[in-house]
Formats: structure tokens, C-alpha cells, sequence
């Protein structure tokens, strides 16, 4: 590559860095498989169990009977409860392990796997991503200037594609390199695999009606940086309390290096790379790319033609004299925080949706001295509202015309809900549809 004379090839030094993997030895395990949730990576892993022609009869449990029907319907059975005749469960991560099943399960000393660890045996060498912000924008950006500087890769796991449907590709199809963003959920069982590279792009309170305390949150996210093979490259952000917390009592083999948004300053970026946030992307981006062997030229070049992620702080357009931004994976109070510290003034700030046990007085504080006002709905309409001292209505739709009807002319609208979406919405992507189709019922100008 250029400028990359005397650097080992990229392919060769991923290869020689795969973590030794095994295989299912047909016949070895003679129990029932269980897949639990049969929800997007529940169906892929039952896929891939076809796949592999695996000798084990198959079995489904889930708790919506529509999914249990599905998998009826794509002739599947549904699990008859007798753990008895279990061997091992592939666990969907949208179901916590504080579920009754997960207790009868582990004392019947079936082995639970996660969807990776089902998958890993057949996934190329793997790069993982994970942080409380800013992981979907990484996992595509790292996936982008990888295939920009010339090794196939593919961007899988929370992102969207499930992980066993990478593990399905055939031989030609196969990337050199898989970029898995993980969720906190994903994280809670063994990885099964041990990553070349781990990006962990911040930490902040999330999740919190899912764990006991932050703490437990932070050392789920960290044991992707555990699970590191001992050549492998840890990029985690500069100055973040929470990280270098972990990292004092962390004696690691693998190599971690701390990077911040000035690493990149200069460099012509995307528009949605040049805001704070998406400069110090980039550069943890860029650092992985670099360790991998992407050279700097074309790790420069992709970062000016990377479009972003859907609903992550994207310009929906002007409509009515005021600018509608799109933010609805801004699930936390953190994201909100950084969306509004990028916003224009006048900016109103539409907030709602189902709570996840946080302390919203940090948005508030972000609005002191501003311009700035929040319309609150949904479930936590009334506590996000009385943290802010805004507005209160039922709706997403009540929100955006209460908006419409009182930003000044020149005023920013941003959706940044701080919240999950699910007493409204069926995900953050219908939620963020929603908004854009609403903003746009006002008329281009």
C-alpha cells in the first residue's frame, strides 16, 4: 500500500493473528440444542445450526407466542421444557440472564452459550466494538476504512447483521475481517473467541434497569478488552475516569492505547465526522485501521467519503424556517448531553420514551445558559419534564407539533429522546422515521 513499505500485508497479519478455533466434532454432543429467543440472532443462530448439519435436534423457546409461531411456521418445534434433555443453549442477548430459565438451566449444568460463541468457530479473525456511545457509528467507519484500504470486511453483531449469518457465508463470500459491535448484552457471556482488536469508544451511566449499579455495567463492557488475544490492540478513549478505572487493575498482554479527537485534527472528514464526537471516532477508527494495516493515505480518503449511520444526529432538512435533526438513537443521557453541546441555537430538544433508571439532571445542566427547551413525552415524559422544566405531552406526534407551533424562525428541533423507544415504538429506527416523516409534513422550503 502506499507509504506502507516494509509493513507486513494485512492479510497475512490477521491471519497469523486468528485466534486457534475449534470445531463441532459430529456425534460428540448427542443433546438437545436450545435456542432461546427467537428474535433476529435467535433465527440466525437456528440457521446456522441447519447449516452446519448438525446432528442435535433443534428446539425454540421464547416467550412471545408470534416468534413461537414463526418458528413453527419455518418448521421448527417449540422446546416441550424438559431440561433433562438439554445440552447446550445459544441465549439471545435481548433476555436478561436474571430470567428463571437461565437459574434452571445452569443447575441442570447445561452449557449457555451467546450468539458469538455459537458462531465464532466459523468467523474470521474478529475486531470487536463496544462504549456507550458512538459503537454503531465505529463498528461502520472501522468496516469502511478497512474495505477502502483493501481487505474485505464486514460489519456485524448490535449493528444489525447477525453474527451466525456472517459464520453462513461460503468461502468466497467470507470477509478477511469481521468489525462485531457488542452491546453490554452481548458481553455478559463468554465471547468465545478472542479478538484481534477492541475499541471501547466511551463509558457512561446506561442500561441501569438492567444491572445492579454502573460498576457492573463498566466491567461488562471491559471484558471484551479480558477476551483480547495477547498481540492484540486495545483503542479506548483519553481521560475517561470511568475506563481508566478498569485499566489500573487490568495486567494486560495486549497492547492499549488512549486516543482523542485532536489525533485527527486537519484532516479533511464527512460532515458526519466533524463534530467533536465524530473527530474522536474517527481517530479510534484510524488507530485500529493503522494496527491492522491500512495505510494513511487511504485511511484519510475513506474518512472523507463516510456517510454516517441513520438516525444519529442526521439533518432530516429545513422545514418552516427551522432545522429538524434526527438523534433518535440517543438513548441515554449522555448522547443527549453531546447532541446538544453540537446543537445551534434556539434549540428544542424533544425527550421521551421508556426510562432506563438514569438521572436526567445532567441534560438540564447541559441547557443552563442556552437557548434552550425540552418537550418531554411518552413514559418518562413527566420525570424528564420536571428535570428540565419543560413542556409535558402524551405523544412523540403531540411533541413534534407542540415544536412546530413554538421555535422561533431559525431554530434547531432535535430529537434526542434520552430514552429507549419501546412504549411507542417498535425500535429507535421507527422512532426516528416517525419524526422524520413528521418534520417533513411542514413543508420544504
Amino acid at each position: 500500500m502506499e507509504g506502507d513499505e516494509g509493513r507486513r500485508p494485512l492479510v497475512d497479519s490477521l491471519h497469523r493473528a486468528r485466534t486457534v478455533r475449534h470445531r463441532i466434532v459430529e456425534g460428540a454432543l448427542m443433546g438437545r440444542v436450545l435456542v432461546v429467543g427467537y428474535g433476529r440472532s435467535g433465527r440466525a443462530a437456528a440457521r446456522l445450526h441447519r447449516e452446519r448439519r448438525d446432528p442435535r435436534p433443534l428446539a425454540i423457546y421464547d416467550d412471545s407466542q408470534d416468534h413461537l409461531a414463526r418458528a413453527k411456521e419455518e418448521g421448527l418445534q417449540a422446546w416441550d421444557g424438559r431440561i433433562s434433555e438439554v445440552e447446550q443453549v445459544v441465549w439471545s442477548p435481548g433476555i436478561p440472564l436474571s430470567h428463571p430459565l437461565a437459574t434452571g438451566l445452569t443447575a441442570a449444568d447445561c452449557e449457555i452459550l451467546s450468539e458469538v460463541a455459537f458462531a465464532a468457530p466459523d468467523l474470521p479473525p474478529v475486531v470487536g466494538v463496544t462504549g456507550t456511545n458512538g459503537k454503531s457509528t465505529v463498528t461502520g467507519l472501522l468496516a469502511h476504512l478497512m474495505t477502502s484500504g483493501g481487505a474485505q470486511a464486514v460489519a456485524a453483531g448490535n449493528i444489525g447483521l447477525p453474527v451466525s449469518e456472517v459464520a453462513m457465508l461460503r468461502r468466497e463470500e467470507r470477509p478477511e475481517v469481521v468489525v462485531l459491535e457488542l452491546s453490554s448484552y452481548q458481553l455478559e457471556l463468554p465471547l468465545g473467541l478472542s479478538p484481534v482488536g477492541a475499541i471501547i469508544t466511551n463509558l457512561a451511566p446506561d442500561h441501569l434497569d438492567r444491572y445492579a449499579d454502573v460498576t457492573t455495567y463498566y466491567r461488562t463492557k471491559w471484558r471484551l478488552v479480558e477476551a483480547l488475544e495477547p498481540s492484540g490492540l486495545a483503542v479506548l478513549p483519553k481521560d475517561d475516569e470511568a475506563i481508566e478505572g478498569l485499566a489500573a487493575a487490568f495486567i494486560p498482554s495486549a497492547r492499549l492505547q488512549r486516543c482523542e479527537a485532536r489525533m485527527v485534527e486537519g484532516w479533511p472528514t464527512a460532515e458526519s465526522l466533524s463534530s467533536p464526537s465524530g473527530r474522536t471516532n474517527l481517530a479510534q477508527a484510524a488507530t485500529m485501521a493503522r494496527h491492522l494495516g491500512v495505510g494513511e493515505h487511504e485511511i484519510r480518503q475513506a474518512g472523507q467519503a463516510f456517510d454516517g449511520l441513520p438516525h444519529r444526529r442526521r439533518v432530516v432538512g429545513r422545514y418552516g424556517g427551522r432545522l429538524w435533526i434526527n438523534d433518535s438513537k440517543a438513548t441515554n443521557v449522555a448522547a443527549v448531553v453531546a447532541a446538544l453541546a453540537d446543537a445551534e441555537e434556539p434549540v428544542i430538544v424533544l425527550l421521551g420514551g421508556r426510562g432506563k433508571g438514569e438521572d436526567y439532571r445532567p441534560i438540564a445542566r447541559a441547557m443552563e445558559g442556552r437557548r434552550a427547551e425540552a418537550i418531554c413525552y411518552g413514559e418518562e415524559g413527566p420525570a424528564l419534564a420536571r428535570a428540565t422544566q419543560g413542556t409535558c405531552v402524551d405523544t412523540l406526534v403531540e411533541a413534534v407539533a407542540r415544536a412546530r407551533q413554538s421555535a422561533p424562525l431559525g431554530a434547531t428541533i432535535l430529537l434526542a429522546p434520552a430514552c429507549a423507544s419501546f412504549d411507542q415504538f417498535a425500535d429507535y429506527a421507527e422512532r426516528g422515521r416517525t419524526f422524520a416523516r413528521l418534520a417533513a409534513e411542514g413543508g420544504a422550503e
